[in-house]
Formats: C-alpha cells, structure tokens, sequence
C-alpha cells in the first residue's frame, strides 16, 4: 500500500495534535483504529471517501494507492473536516468540483 498525503492536508481539531504520529503509523501499518481518513473517492460517484483506517489492514489495501485528503479521530470529526473541505471547494471556486480543486495543489509521499 502506498499513501499519498495530500499537500494542504486537512485535520481535525484533535487529530492536528497528533498528525505526525499518525502519518508514521499509517506508513509503518500499525493499528490506527480510531482514526478516519478522507480520501479520494474508490468510485467515481462519490467526491470523497470517509473510511476507518483499520480498513487498511485488509487485503484489498496492499496493492492500492491511497490519496488522502485529511485526517480525524472520531467519525464526527470527519465530518466536520469535510464540511469544512466543501466549504473551501465552494468559496474559492463557487462549485462543487471537489476532485478538481484538490488535484490542482497535489500530492506528496
């Protein structure tokens, strides 16, 4: 599995405290089980996808490469940092094209 942060990554408030050592631990594949990520969306239906990161422990993660957008601690969290991701999309470009908006400030290993 391969994990691309995105640049401007978003965080929750109590996620932000601990970013770094939740960056290692995806990195390394130690257990993260209260944390969510954003992600780019798996289908092109959705504009981002909100997953525990135990989920990455599953076979079907190894060989993927995982975008992710932003980071939180409990799935309430996540929702406000999508809010708050949809909210930025919105004012800085008066559209939804969330996948657009966040391809254009990219990506880093």
């Amino acid at each position: 599995m391969s994990v691309l942060w995105y640049r401007n990554l978003y965080t929750g408030e109590k996620a932000d405290k601990h970013r770094k050592k939740i960056q290692w631990k995806l990195k390394h594949r130690v257990g993260t089980v209260r944390v969510f990520l954003l992600t780019m969306p798996t289908n092109e239906n959705n504009s981002l996808d909100i997953l525990n990161a135990a989920y990455l422990k599953q076979p079907y993660y190894r060989k993927k490469e995982i975008r992710v957008v932003g980071i939180a601690v409990t799935y309430e969290e996540a929702m406000q940092v999508l809010l708050r991701i949809v909210e930025e999309v919105y004012e800085s470009t008066n559209g939804m094209d969330i996948k657009g908006f966040l391809n254009k400030e990219g990506w880093q290993v």
